[in-house]
């Protein structure tokens, strides 16, 4: 890792790097996010002249400025996570591991924690990131591996793994209920019972032909270009097939 053997020399590998987890107990929610980060440098041995600058530098850098004197436990999940990376980041390791950093994050929060990532990869930070989120899979990295129950799928860009998988285009359903066939598919709840439903354009026909004998309304049909949530369902060998109906639905 960064030139160095982890086997023969693990202590200087862990100088090198910082691990957010994806809980929030990384943090003390009694203490203020500045107090959190001069603990936190005082453990990595930060000279104390270099301790208050350097948070106060990375409080500015997640956004958190004006809540350096607020106790974590009155901060929002998106807040805590913003802290947690700061806190990872007193030290200044050049390669950051991130276990799913927007998880259970809105919108805003979602926003939020990417900047802050952006920021850092551009600064140089070597960033690691472990993510369910195909939208973040396909928005942050410059180098993706796709991983199934340990087995490596793909690596290469989000564009050219989604070439590799031969997807193409996908079909994108409005429907008026959720529908039996759903499994393996990426179904949205969309409210008033309704759902959208992406499926491989080539199994248009065929879902199309299910839909109508389940007496599932169909609102709208658009063929979009398929991303990597198709790539990932296409290169595990779970696409969308006859086998995904149910028995008897024939």
């Amino acid at each position: 890792m960064d030139g160095i053997d982890a086997l023969r020399e693990p202590g200087k590998v862990r100088r090198k790097l910082r691990v957010v987890l994806a809980g929030e107990r990384t943090l003390y929610w009694k203490l203020t996010a500045m107090e959190n980060l001069l603990l936190f440098g005082g453990l990595h041995d930060l000279p104390q002249r270099e301790v208050r600058p350097r948070a106060a530098e990375l409080l500015e850098l997640v956004g958190l400025s004006g809540y350096a004197d607020v106790s974590v436990e009155k901060f929002s999940t998106g807040m805590r996570k913003r802290l947690a990376i700061a806190r990872a980041l007193i030290h200044r390791p050049p390669i950051l591991i991130l276990d799913e950093p927007t998880a259970g994050l809105d919108p805003h929060g979602v926003e939020d924690v990417w900047e802050v990532l952006r920021a850092l990869r551009e600064g140089g930070t070597t960033l690691l990131m472990a993510t369910h989120n195909m939208l973040e899979a396909e928005r942050l990295p410059t180098r993706l591996l796709l991983i199934e129950q340990g087995r490596l799928l793909a690596d290469g860009t989000p564009q050219g793994i989604a070439a590799l998988s031969g997807t193409g285009q996908a079909a994108v359903l409005t429907l008026g209920s959720r529908p039996e066939v759903a499994q393996d598919l990426l179904v949205h709840e969309l409210g008033d019972g309704r759902c959208s439903l992406t499926a491989p354009v080539e199994h248009l026909p065929a879902l199309l032909a299910q839909l109508q004998a389940d007496a599932v309304p169909v609102i709208g049909v658009e063929i979009v270009e398929s991303g990597l949530w198709e790539a990932f369902l296409r290169l595990t060998g779970r696409p969308f097939d006859r086998a995904d109906i149910p028995e008897g639905k024939e």
